[in-house]
Parts: C-alpha cells; structure tokens; sequence
C-alpha cells in the first residue's frame, strides 16, 4: 500500500457540493485535510453510495490547460 495524501476534488448531488478525496472518498474535514490517503476502493465509499458524483464544473477547453 502507498502512502499518498488526499487528492481532494468536488463532488456533487444536485446542487449540493462537497469536498472529498478522489481515491478513497474521505470527506475533507479540518482534521484530516493533511492525513495519509488509504487509497480505499471508491466505489463502496459512503460519499458514491448516497449518491454524489464527481462534479466537472469547469468547462473542458480549461481543464486542458491546467
């Protein structure tokens, strides 16, 4: 298992918005915003199974820049 840090991205459900980990769905909190990532398998985080889904708010022409 690899020792990475949170890869933190927004996740969406309608119009509510959160931030989370892209690798394991750990929700970011004051307390684990520096914390190791488990690299946990997605899918079965608590976060995908109530529903939310990554968000891609921006437009492509920028995200392939960036």
């Amino acid at each position: 298992m690899t020792n990475n840090k949170h890869q933190w991205t927004t996740f969406q459900k309608g119009r509510m918005k959160l931030k989370a980990c892209a690798c394991c769905g750990e929700m970011k909190l004051p307390s684990n915003t520096h914390n190791l990532c488990k690299n946990d398998n997605l899918i079965v985080s608590p976060i995908v199974r109530a529903g939310y889904q990554l968000s891609a708010h921006l437009p492509v022409s920028v995200r392939l820049v960036a």
